[in-house]
């Protein structure tokens, strides 16, 4: 255990670091608004102590974006389970990195094979800007999950701030789709 100590000590920072979002003074301007963050929203919906979160340590290249902006995961609701994902507005906007990207799509399958509801929490900018510096292939994404998931299981969006782009057309492919007052779908920003 001894030669393990750096490797856990390392370990601990990043998970650290990926679950400290966007920094307290992001975090605290939201919280001014009297809105929740994203591992708030997720706390607030699971039942206490549940939550299994996937990919933590996942983040874009060259960039510094705990979680890369969407923790997401496995929980319980009044003890049953369910598949769970928020985008982080506190990180780059809450906008969808590559990581994030295979996050989501991942989340499909997985509700998809194991039978299990999904819930996305969106309150972002859809895809980031620097994904075209990378490339990703012609990989499936989670609008083609969320297709494949119509009729199998129960998908639930819950839209609690703006959300645009990617997200945007994610909301309409989902079983039911709950709006914040200040929440709105947009496909793109005016410049387009």
């Amino acid at each position: 255990l001894h030669g393990w100590s750096g490797l856990l000590g390392d370990l601990e920072t990043r998970r650290s670091r990926a679950r400290s979002m966007g920094g307290p003074e992001k975090l605290e301007r939201l919280a001014a608004r009297g809105a929740l963050n994203a591992r708030e929203r997720i706390a607030c919906l699971l039942d206490p102590g549940s939550f299994r979160e996937l990919g933590t340590l996942v983040g874009a290249v060259g960039e510094q974006a705990p979680a890369d902006a969407f923790p997401a995961g496995l929980g319980t609701v009044d003890g049953r389970p369910v598949l769970v994902g928020a985008e982080d507005f506190t990180v780059m906007g809450g906008s969808i990195g590559l990581g994030a990207a295979d996050k989501r799509y991942r989340l499909t399958q997985l509700a998809r094979q194991e039978g299990v509801p999904l819930v996305f929490m969106l309150h972002g900018a859809g895809h980031r800007v620097t994904n075209a510096l990378h490339g990703h292939g012609r990989t499936p994404n989670d609008l083609q999950g969320l297709v494949d998931l119509s009729g199998r299981v129960p998908t639930v969006c819950l839209v609690l701030g703006p959300s645009a782009g990617h997200s945007a057309l994610a909301a309409p492919l989902m079983d039911y789709v709950v709006m914040t007052r200040g929440a709105a779908l947009f496909s793109a920003g005016p410049p387009l």
